[in-house]
């Protein structure tokens, strides 16, 4: 138990450092007004992503559970397809709606 939680916080502490040597990188290569141009769009991703998933990853993550724990492959795959189109719906009215502002 101990070792996983040391493997997990140093998981964490590689993936902060990584995240901030990519940072420096794409900075460093795209400039001030690049930067600028990437982050926004990085944000602007980043919010448009929140409100695609409307709580889709945990209702996922529990419906497969459920399954999981009844053997239920078919409820799985059903879950998992309906999932699939409804992100794949969401994301194209996102772009649509996007793509008006734009």
């Amino acid at each position: 138990m101990r070792s996983s939680i040391i493997y997990t916080s140093l998981i964490k502490v590689v993936n902060v450092a990584l995240g901030f040597g990519v940072a420096v990188a794409i900075a460093r290569a795209l400039g001030t007004d690049g930067y600028g141009v990437y982050t926004t769009a990085f944000v602007a991703a980043s919010v448009i992503a929140i409100f695609i998933q409307v709580g889709l990853p945990k209702f996922v993550l529990r419906e497969t559970a459920a399954a999981h724990a009844h053997q239920d492959m078919v409820r799985m795959a059903y879950v998992w397809r309906w999932a699939t189109r409804t992100a794949i719906g969401f994301s194209l009215l996102a772009i649509l709606v996007v793509g008006g502002f734009v």
